[in-house]
């Protein structure tokens, strides 16, 4: 299309208007520029930086080129965003890229170059509207396209050299445009598929945490329900143990009182005296399983009751040739706790660790406690026993299980001392310890309460 009038010559072309005639040496050249542009689009996958990459060698190859962009279409808006932009000098008042929206309009609408040659004046057309083009001597917008769509346009121009754009120009970046259009399509086609990757990745973490929390409160409910099995069957089993020991216990109180009863009568009737209340007992641990105890709960030392229960268990220690000790932190808070069944759980992990170090050469009992950020407080009761058999870890709080010879033990201890932590909202486990033995730790929450002074 040609315009023209008595004192400038303006001309609007598109690559159909073109000269098809071009020397062997612009092959080359164009040949050349092609190759070395789709080796490098080819071995990059960011897209802002192969945008700069192209921008870079258009400048190299059309030395007649002063300004250039390319300019990306955004498909859920239509608008144009500049991506990238260069300028050659900037010496010139107009230096600033100042492309025309018709222009570019023009192309993704109809899919074809625009050439704008020898311009000097501001350039009026019927078909591209009004376009000020000042000081710009010539210019050229290809269009991006890949499958037939359009994904944005290439702009470059001249401002300091009459009759910038060379014929072979047009279609020289017109073939650029459409490798830079498929590097584009790899490259997003590269970040959708990070993306979808992350997404999965984030979704099978979060799978696999849901399914961790699933496991835990199914573990927790079937714990749960077993020990209310297991402590209504204790309380049947404490009520029906308790009568007979009852009668047997009044019997033994009758045959005291006879008169006339030698000492060596006497004696085994205290012996079986002494069985019958270490019977009453265990019943009453059994009987106190089964049911929610009492709020005796009352804000105390957790330091002055293990104290307590090392002070009692000591002698005993000192006679199985065992050492002792114990690191409390002397700025643990006060918790609200039973401190007789705590002193209960105490008891029976000091006499436990005493049990398991039998035999051992070194034989040391290690007590610690200490504040837990998350707030709570950490009791460690370790010992350097033989350890825990892998295999019996998660089973040692389970009712009436024992590693013990027959008649050494209920294996009642342990599943009271988790049924009294539970009831104080805490947590107890067991773990073996590199060096040898095994330590079992016991998590108490902490209330609003003073510190210890």
């Amino acid at each position: 299309m040609t315009q023209t009038n008595s004192t400038t010559k303006k001309t609007v072309t598109t690559d159909k208007s073109l000269p098809r005639r071009h020397s062997p040496r612009d092959n080359a050249r164009n040949v050349d520029f092609l190759v070395k542009i789709s080796n490098i689009l080819a071995k990059s996958l960011d897209i802002h930086a192969l945008l700069e990459e192209v921008i870079d060698q258009i400048f190299y190859f059309m030395k007649r080129i002063d300004r250039g962009a390319i300019l990306l279409l955004d498909k859920d808006t239509g608008e144009l965003k500049e991506a990238v932009s260069k300028v050659r000098t900037s010496n010139h008042v107009n230096a600033r890229i100042n492309w025309s929206r018709a222009v570019a309009h023009k192309v993704i609408k109809e899919g074809n170059p625009v050439v704008l040659s020898d311009k000097s004046h501001e350039y009026r057309s019927g078909s591209l509207g009004d376009i000020e083009f000042d000081g710009i001597l010539s210019a050229m917008c290809v269009p991006l396209r890949y499958k037939g769509e359009i994904q944005g346009v290439i702009y470059v121009d001249s401002i300091t050299l009459p009759g910038g754009i060379r014929k072979d120009d047009l279609r020289l970046l017109s073939g650029l445009g459409d490798t830079t259009a498929i590097a584009i399509q790899n490259a997003q086609l590269y970040e959708d598929l990070k993306e979808e990757l992350n997404e999965r990745r984030r979704a099978e973490e979060a799978l696999i945490k849901a399914n961790r929390d699933l496991e835990e409160t199914r573990d927790m409910l079937v714990q749960s329900e077993k020990f209310a099995a297991i402590g209504r069957l204790s309380a049947a089993i404490a009520h029906e143990i308790l009568n007979p020991v009852n009668i047997i216990s009044m019997r033994i109180q009758l045959l005291e009182a006879l008169e006339g009863i030698s000492e060596s009568i006497r004696k085994p009737l205290r012996i079986c005296k002494g069985q019958l209340n270490r019977i009453v007992t265990i019943t009453e641990s059994l009987g106190r399983s089964s049911r929610t105890s009492e709020k005796r709960r009352v804000i105390a030392d957790l330091n002055e009751t293990i104290e307590r229960v090392v002070d009692l268990i000591a002698p005993q220690l000192r006679v199985d040739g065992i050492r002792t000790h114990v690191e409390l932190h002397s700025g643990l808070p006060l918790i609200p706790m039973d401190k007789e069944r705590i002193e209960q759980v105490i008891f029976n992990l000091v006499s436990n660790a005493a049990v398991a170090m039998t035999g051992s050469e070194n034989k040391v009992l290690k007590i610690t406690t200490k504040p837990n950020p998350q707030g709570s407080v950490l009791i460690a009761v370790s010992d350097t026993g033989a350890g825990i058999d892998p295999g019996d870890i998660d089973k040692v709080f389970d009712p009436f299980f024992t590693t013990k010879d027959p008649g050494e033990g209920t294996g009642l201890g342990l599943f009271i001392a988790y049924s009294i932590v539970q009831e104080h909202a805490g947590r107890i486990w067991a773990e073996n310890n590199e060096s040898g033995g095994a330590s079992f730790y016991i998590d108490l929450p902490i209330e609003r309460t003073p510190k210890r002074s």
